[in-house]
C-alpha cells in the first residue's frame, strides 16, 4: 500500500474523507510505504494532531524532514530511506543533519602506535556527593572506556572510598565532607590546571560556591556542564556571561526549561529550535537530550536517533558526561565531540540489548558495551577506507 495523500506542508488535523482514508490504510494489513512523510504527520515538528498513517517504511527525498526524526512522527515513519534528487540544490543551505554511524567513525581516528597516556587525553571530572556516589563512578568509568588516557575524579572526601572499585581512575578527594560545600569548591579550583577537558555536574548536589563554575570556564578548557552544574547555572544567571565556544551544555528538557525560563512542554514541542537558539544566544554547544537528541553550535543542528527506551533510567546522563569529557580530552572539537558522544551512548545501549531487554538495561551495561561499539566503528571505518 502506497501512502501519498499529504506531504510535508500539512499543519492541521485530518478530517472527513482524508481521515477515513487514513484509518482504512492503517487497517488494511498490507505493508505500507509512505512517500516523503506519512500522511497526518507534521513535517516540521513530528506532531500528530489526529489520524495519521502508520507506515512500515517512508521514502523521503533530498533531505531528512524533521518530522521523520522527532517523536511522535518518528514512530509513525517506520524505516526511513533517503533518496537524494541531486548532489546540491543551488541557493539552498543545509543546516539540519542526521548523525549516522559513518559520520562518527570519521571523527575517531585510530591511535598512533607510539602513543602514551599523556597524549591520549588528560581529563578531570568534578562529580559525585555522598548521596550520589554512583553518578561519580558511572561518569568516571565511561570516560575511561571511551579512551581518556589519564582521568582524575575530584570528589568530596567521603566519596573517595567508593573509588576502590575503579582502580584505573585517579581520585582526588576535596574538602572534608560528602558535599560540594565552599571548602570542597575551593580545593577543586586547585586541580584545574593542565587538563585537556573537564566535566562538571554529575551527582554533585548543591554547589556551595558558584564561583567554581566561573573558575572552570575562565580556564577556557573544553568543558561539559551537566546536571547540578546546569542547576547552578540556572540559579546564578550572571554565569551565562562566562560561557564560550568550548563549553558543551547537556540538558534534558526539564533542565533546559530552567535554563531558558520556558515550559518543558514548549521545549519538547520544538527541541531543534530551542537547541539552536540557545547555542546562538550563549555562544556554546547545546546537546538537548531526548529520544531524539538535538545538538547545535548555533550554525547547524544535528539529530541523533541511536539508542532505545532502556536509556530512560537514572545514570544515562552521567555516562554521557563521561563519554563526552573523554572525547574532548582526546582532541575532538566541541561540536564533533557532542555528536559523537550522543551517538556512542545510544549505540552502546543498542549493543547492550543483544543480551538484555530494555527494562533490564543499566547505565553500567551501556558503559560495558562501549568497547564493542567503538571496536565495530573502527572495523567498519577500515573497511570503507
Amino acid at each position: 500500500m502506497v501512502d501519498a495523500l499529504f506531504g510535508t506542508g500539512l499543519s492541521r488535523p485530518l478530517s472527513g474523507d482524508a481521515e477515513t482514508s487514513v484509518q482504512a490504510v492503517n487497517a488494511c494489513g498490507a505493508y505500507i510505504l509512505s512517500v516523503d512523510i506519512p500522511s497526518g504527520v507534521d513535517g516540521a515538528t513530528g506532531e500528530v494532531q489526529g489520524a495519521a498513517v502508520r507506515a512500515d517504511e517512508t521514502v523521503t527525498f533530498q533531505n531528512y524532514k524533521p518530522g521523520l526524526l522527532l517523536f511522535p512522527g518518528r514512530e509513525y515513519a517506520g524505516n526511513v530511506c533517503l533518496h537524494p534528487l541531486s548532489e546540491h540544490v543551488p541557493g539552498v543551505e543545509t543546516t539540519l543533519y542526521l548523525q549516522e554511524k559513518e559520520d562518527v567513525a570519521a571523527l575517531l581516528p585510530p591511535r598512533p602506535l607510539d602513543s602514551h597516556k599523556g597524549r591520549n587525553g588528560r581529563a578531570l571530572l568534578l562529580v559525585g556527593s555522598e548521596q550520589y556516589t554512583g553518578a561519580a563512578l558511572l561518569a568516571s568509568a565511561a570516560a575511561l572506556r571511551t579512551g581518556a588516557g589519564l582521568l582524575t575524579a575530584a570528589v568530596p572526601r567521603l566519596v573517595k572510598p567508593a573509588f576502590s572499585c575503579l582502580p584505573e581512575a585517579m581520585c582526588s578527594p576535596v574538602g572534608s565532607t560528602g558535599t560540594w560545600d565552599r571548602e570542597s569548591c575551593a580545593a577543586a579550583k586547585l586541580l584545574l590546571k593542565d587538563r585537556q577537558a573537564i566535566g562538571v555536574g554529575s551527582g554533585m548536589g548543591e554547589i556551595g560556591d558558584p564561583s567554581l563554575l566561573a573558575a572552570v570556564m575562565e580556564t577556557k578548557t573544553p568543558l561539559v556542564l551537566d546536571a547540578d552544574a546546569l542547576n547552578a547555572l540556572s540559579a546564578h544567571r550572571e554565569l551565562f556571561g562566562s560561557l564560550h565556544e568550548s563549553v558543551i551544555l547537556t540538558p534534558h528538557p526539564g533542565e533546559m526549561a530552567r535554563l531558558t525560563g520556558e515550559s518543558v512542554r514548549a521545549i519538547q514541542n520544538a527541541p531543534m529550535e530551542y537547541a539552536w537558539n540557545a547555542a546562538r544566544r550563549w555562544h556554546c554547544v547545546v546537546l538537548l537530550k531526548g529520544a531524539t537528541s538535538c545538538i547545535s553550535d548555533g550554525r547547524r543542528v544535528v539529530l541523533n536517533t541511536s539508542g532505545n527506551p532502556g536509556l530512560a533510567k537514572g545514570g544515562s546522563g552521567d555516562t554521557l558526561t563521561g563519554i563526552l569529557t573523554a572525547l574532548l580530552a582526546q582532541g575532538l572539537p566541541p561540536m564533533d565531540a557532542a555528536c559523537a558522544a550522543a551517538y556512542l551512548l545510544g549505540a552502546s545501549a543498542d549493543t547492550a540489548l543483544k543480551l538484555l531487554e530494555t527494562r533490564m538495561l543499566l547505565a553500567s551495561d551501556v558503559t560495558n558495551a562501549i568497547q564493542e561499539t567503538l571496536g565495530q566503528l573502527f572495523r567498519d571505518g577500515k573497511r570503507e577506507n
